[in-house]
């Protein structure tokens, strides 16, 4: 990891002659995250830190940067610390579009994937996304495309990647009415020997429609509603068969100042049926475990106690219910975000 941050410095004094402009990013992310679950839902507790320091250059409409990730565990010694790791990418921007190719962190989405597709767990300890990233945006139309390369294959580890589309557009300039959609398709595939190992596949998709109350109840805000179908299609090619999951997801957000509410509901069958599979597990599903319950409902309260433009520090206390068990969560998150292109904080739920 150092040889390869000399080598970017060492790249990057001479073309910084012939740049029209230097350009930086920053970020910093602390979380304090305690999940008090229960039943067949694992506890756990995250305490740390990470940051991101980015250096790079533009030329024409492209841009090119180079940092590194750093996530630190409190409490972590020697032998259970995480690496650092590489940042670099090439970005090319014109009117309407954007395109990166390389390893560039999450921030740079235009959506976060909710949790029945991506666990937070692991957007928190992969943060950057090594792949390519389509964006679009036009009017009240958006949306974007990427690969996520997760792991090469080789003797010891699978081909792991996966593709994400997302976007969503308003159907009347005023807002109140909208549609979106999150798909991914995961491609988890065996190591070069395959010995005892299976090949999987899996398809989510995620349409809904998206409802602004805002006007209707102009105390708060904010307050919408999002509704539709979450599917997946899962394919184990040692069965030769699909297994398809369907149910009804919702969500309903409202924030007035500085408190922010919202309850997710979902209801219909198991979304992760190989989550118990050690040959697939979490690292095929990818997406929150309370979600391999037929019936989930989560209510999230948070406060923002300190809010900028580059700076927000909130508290948070989430519900989860499950049949038969209620688990609880409390989160402490602070984030730090210095653009040069004027790139902010994203919203906190």
């Amino acid at each position: 990891m150092k040889k390869a941050i000399s080598i970017l410095a060492i790249l990057a004094i001479p073309m910084l002659g012939i740049c029209q402009r230097g350009e930086t990013r920053f970020e910093m992310d602390g979380l304090f995250d305690n999940r008090e679950f229960k039943a067949d839902m694992q506890p756990q507790t995250i305490y740390a830190e990470s940051f991101s320091p980015q250096i790079g250059f533009s030329y024409e409409g492209g841009t090119i940067m180079g940092g590194f990730t750093k996530i630190y565990e409190f409490g972590s010694t020697k032998e259970n610390r995480i690496s650092p790791e590489l940042i670099l990418y090439f970005m090319y921007k014109a009117e309407n579009f954007q395109s990166i190719f390389g390893v560039f962190p999450r921030s740079m989405l235009q959506k976060k994937l909710p949790a029945a597709f991506e666990y937070d767990s692991i957007s928190y300890y992969n943060p950057n996304i090594q792949g390519t990233l389509f964006q679009f945006s036009k009017d009240r139309f958006q949306t974007e495309f990427y690969c996520n390369w997760y792991s090469r294959q080789t003797y010891t580890d699978r081909e792991i990647f996966r593709l994400v589309s997302d976007g969503g557009f308003n159907m009347e300039s005023g807002h109140t009415l909208g549609a979106g959609w999150y798909a991914t398709l995961t491609h988890y595939a065996k190591t070069k020997t395959g010995i005892g190992e299976n090949l999987y596949e899996k398809f989510m998709a995620y349409p809904y429609i998206h409802l602004n109350l805002q006007n209707a109840v102009p105390v708060l805000d904010n307050l919408y509603i999002d509704a539709g179908v979450l599917a997946s299609s899962i394919r184990n090619r040692g069965l030769e068969h699909f297994e398809n999951c369907v149910g009804y997801l919702g969500n309903i957000y409202a924030n007035y100042k500085r408190i922010e509410v919202r309850n997710t509901t979902y209801a219909g069958r198991k979304q992760m049926i190989y989550l118990d599979d050690h040959r697939a597990g979490l690292l095929f599903h990818q997406n929150d475990p309370f979600y391999n319950h037929s019936f989930y409902d989560r209510l999230d309260m948070n406060l923002v106690f300190i809010k900028s433009s580059t700076f927000q520090g909130d508290i948070g206390w989430s519900l989860h219910f499950t049949p038969g068990q209620m688990h609880n969560q409390q989160v402490i998150r602070i984030r730090y975000c210095l653009d040069s292109n004027g790139h902010h904080l994203n919203s906190t739920l």
